[in-house]
């Protein structure tokens, strides 16, 4: 038996008491044009401050490693992020060894010996400070422990997980 289908209602709530609510105005009330915003109110904000950019030109290849790191950063699946990894490769340029969102990317490309190197990274930079998404980075760790190819990442990967279970705050 089908339900009938919700009626949707077309008109302002029926606040009888408050017309401000409704947006009607009496009929006694003459209609008042808007006021445009007077310039003293501009002081009430304070002074507008200037930004001053550096003077220094930015060099491209910086430019360019910012840009490819947003993408990886934002990068699902095993093609999208090797494929990003390639193009920074291919530009000659140099992924961050001390970031632990790279790292954790990393640990999703399709080269185990990219994995390999991620995982240590990412042991190297968890005895300095916190995992950041800790939930996604033992996700990822105990898919390595199941499925990688090579036993040395399976093995890498179940002794990054222990250490990662045994911080404090992490569950």
């Amino acid at each position: 038996m089908a339900k009938p289908p919700r009626r949707v209602r077309r008109e302002p709530p029926k606040v009888w008491h408050n017309p401000d609510v409704v947006g009607l105005r009496r009929p006694s009330e003459p209609e008042q044009p808007q006021q445009e915003a007077a310039p003293q109110d501009r002081r009430v904000r304070g002074p507008a401050r200037i930004v001053v950019g550096s003077k220094e030109p930015r060099d491209e290849k910086e430019v360019l490693l910012e840009r490819l790191l947003e993408r990886l950063s934002v990068a699902e699946g095993r093609a999208a992020i090797s494929k990003i990894v390639a193009e920074v490769e291919e530009h000659g340029l140099v992924l961050p060894q001390d970031d632990q969102m790279t790292a954790l990317q990393l640990l999703e490309h399709s080269d185990e010996s990219r994995v390999q190197s991620a995982l240590a990274n990412l042991a190297r930079i968890l005895d300095k400070e916190p995992a950041k998404r800790a939930t996604v980075l033992d996700s990822r760790l105990r898919r390595l422990e199941e499925f990688a190819d090579e036993q040395a990442t399976r093995q890498a990967a179940a002794e990054l997980r222990k250490r990662v279970k045994a911080l404090p705050g992490v569950t």
